[in-house]
């Protein structure tokens, strides 16, 4: 589980990092036009970078919600391997019981 953590904080580290840079281009770009056309082009750069930014933000959530979910799995698997052990522990130990009172020890 560690290792998914590990993959999934890379992976929205990676997605920080790409957001902000578009965004800084995207603004960088709006300051540096001059003219109609210029500002239509920087205009088109920030609503791309925008639009890039939200993907990636989907893409982040996505892999939020699938981790989650295998988390509640997993935790799902530990409890009911809880619950094994604790029923072999008191079967082993109502046997233990039953053998001290037949021998007596």
């Amino acid at each position: 589980m560690n290792e998914k953590s590990n993959r999934f904080a890379g992976t929205l580290r990676r997605v920080r990092t790409i957001a902000a840079g578009l965004a800084i281009a995207g603004v960088a770009a709006g300051f540096s036009a001059c003219g109609d056309d210029e500002n239509q082009s920087a205009q088109d750069a920030v609503d791309e970078a925008q639009q890039n930014v939200e993907s990636a933000l989907d893409e982040v959530n996505s892999n939020t919600d699938s981790i989650a979910s295998e988390v509640d799995e997993a935790q799902q698997q530990a409890s009911e391997a809880q619950d094994d052990i604790q029923q072999g522990i008191d079967k082993a130990q109502n046997q233990a019981d039953k053998l001290q009172d037949k021998y007596g020890n």
